[in-house]
């Protein structure tokens, strides 16, 4: 009694994040196993919101068509002479916005007005909105050429916070404390 092998494929990578912006090629690569002899393999490969760079028999490089908008999973439907397998997916996915190397510069310490900018902040990021955690003790001006203005209302503490968006419409938001006035 000898048994039969079941056919299968392996598509690498089986998920993927995107960083906005990010324009640079990835491969694809179907892997068959337990083909039987002499059999003709063939992929119908789908991935709208990318452009084909290279292709061979059963990897595809491909790189995104837009820097902003996220392109569709790619899919491939492997074929053993001509009848479909079941096909094989990588999700894309968009990566999270990260702003750990920027930050809120300007002292911690506020008498009655200071000045404020946010480090290292790329061309292609915008300040959307500038606030204070309490408008009683302290109000901010908006945002111009990445420089904002905190002004003295009363005494006490407030938390700074600017919320930044990227080319691709996502959002974070940035804090700093801040002593305003006198302690109590």
């Amino acid at each position: 009694l000898t048994k039969t092998q079941v056919p299968t494929f392996t598509l690498s990578p089986t998920s993927l994040s995107l960083i906005c912006g990010d324009m640079s090629s990835r491969t694809f690569t179907v892997t068959p196993a337990n083909i039987p002899s002499g059999a003709n393999v063939t992929y119908d490969w789908s991935h709208s919101g990318w452009d084909l760079v290279s292709q061979t028999t059963n990897t595809y490089t491909l790189k995104p068509s837009s820097a902003t908008a996220l392109p569709s999973s790619v899919d491939v439907t492997p074929r053993i002479n001509g009848v479909a397998q079941d096909y094989k997916s990588c999700t894309v996915s968009r990566a999270t916005f990260g702003v750990a190397s920027m930050s809120i510069t300007g002292e911690e310490y506020v008498c009655n007005t200071g000045i404020y900018s946010i480090s290292n902040l790329p061309a292609n990021i915008s300040i959307q909105s500038v606030t204070s955690s309490n408008t009683s003790v302290a109000t901010v001006s908006s945002a111009v050429n990445n420089q904002f203005t905190v002004t003295k209302v009363s005494d006490g503490l407030v938390t700074l916070s600017v919320v930044l968006r990227n080319q691709c419409n996502q959002t974070a938001t940035i804090t700093k404390p801040l002593q305003v006035g006198i302690p109590q």
